[in-house]
């Protein structure tokens, strides 16, 4: 009887027929020795190890996780209160609005091609190379297209007609939408979490301000997180609202306040009723800043939503086939797609000396 590929940690990352033959495919070599039963793992683990950030990575912070394409959620509140009833007196009927968007799905993919004289000739340490290659490009694709998600004011157009809406946007993508109540303060569709900022102190003070107090009135509570360009941290750390983290191996002396935070973080802002962890990002231009709260993967509050395929992981796939080795011209495939999930979890910031809130190229 065959004994089929049956690898329980990969069988989901590399797509393979059901009934090819382990113990045939044995023996299949590649030039240094390595048998293909040998490749397939160490390709399937690579491939593991990179989907699992997609869930535990910094970015899943901000992220939920979901195959639905729809998305619905409430507009609009008031401050009105129930009314007084009387025995024989029924009170009005509360009629709550929604609106929606959709979250868009595409396939992303890579071919190795790996071909039959390239296979043949190849030695492992080749092979694991173009798999970390392929690995870079995917977390390239995953980090992009989150971020130019998260900073984007605008609509992504869905279908021929459909959309997938940016956070608070003052009612340019979808004039419908009013951010709910909270707490007696009421909104309506002009409300905005985009903006644009002087390019200097005064103005990343105004827009730490502005974007914390925007959060804070919809009853998202801090600690948020400040987002800020790696290439600006020195202009940000000069900031007086900005304590610097302390160090295992550095002692503090006398009365300089020093946060106690984690290593992911460079320092704190302290603000009048708020407080952020400040991140830098490599990928983020100069002259921007968002703030948004994390809330750990899969959680229903998050900011972000990103839909996968039902019925595949969500990360890579490795599609091979048998020509004359196996794995030639293998495929990869990454489908998903990022959304917003709460239009009010997060605010950004322009810096510049006029104009108005324009997004950021992504790198």
């Amino acid at each position: 009887m065959a004994t089929t590929i049956g690898l329980a940690d990969i069988k989901h990352v590399i797509r393979l027929p059901q009934y090819w033959d382990l113990a045939e495919l044995k023996k299949w070599e590649l030039k240094d020795g390595t048998t293909f039963d040998q490749m397939i793992v160490r390709m399937g683990a690579a491939l593991v190890a990179f989907n699992a950030t997609l869930t535990s990575g910094y970015l899943s912070n901000f992220l939920q996780v979901s195959p639905d394409m729809l998305f619905e959620y409430d507009v609009g509140g008031d401050s009105e209160m129930l009314e007084e009833i009387s025995e024989y007196a029924n009170p009005d009927p509360i009629l709550a609005e929604s609106t929606g968007h959709m979250i868009p799905m595409k396939d992303y993919g890579g071919a190795l091609g790996w071909t039959y004289l390239g296979l043949r000739r190849a030695h492992a340490s080749h092979l694991d190379r173009d798999i970390r290659r392929l690995i870079e490009r995917s977390r390239n694709t995953w980090e992009k297209i989150i971020l130019t998600r998260m900073w984007k004011s605008t609509y992504d157009a869905v279908g021929s007609g459909g959309r997938s809406m940016p956070f608070a946007d003052g009612g340019t993508a979808d004039a419908n939408y009013v951010p709910p109540s909270f707490e007696g303060e009421v909104f309506d569709s002009s409300h905005i979490h985009y903006f644009r900022q002087t390019d200097d102190s005064a103005g990343r003070v105004a827009a730490m301000k502005a974007m914390a107090e925007t959060l804070y009135e919809h009853g998202i509570m801090p600690p948020y997180d400040l987002l800020i360009p790696t290439a600006d941290i020195a202009l940000w750390a000069a900031e007086t609202e900005f304590p610097k983290p302390t160090r295992a191996f550095l002692e503090t002396v006398g009365v300089e306040t020093r946060a106690n935070i984690s290593d992911d973080y460079i320092g704190i802002v302290e603000l009048d009723r708020t407080w952020a962890f400040v991140k830098p990002l490599n990928r983020l231009p100069v002259d921007y800043a968002g703030m948004i709260k994390p809330t750990g993967f899969n959680s229903p509050a998050a900011p972000m939503i990103v839909r996968y395929e039902e019925g595949y992981p969500l990360g890579l796939t490795l599609v091979g086939e048998l020509s004359n080795f196996p794995m030639e011209q293998a495929i990869a495939y990454f489908t998903f797609g990022v959304g917003i999930a709460n239009r009010v979890a997060g605010a950004f910031t322009h810096f510049a000396a006029a104009g108005n809130y324009v997004d950021p190229t992504i790198s």
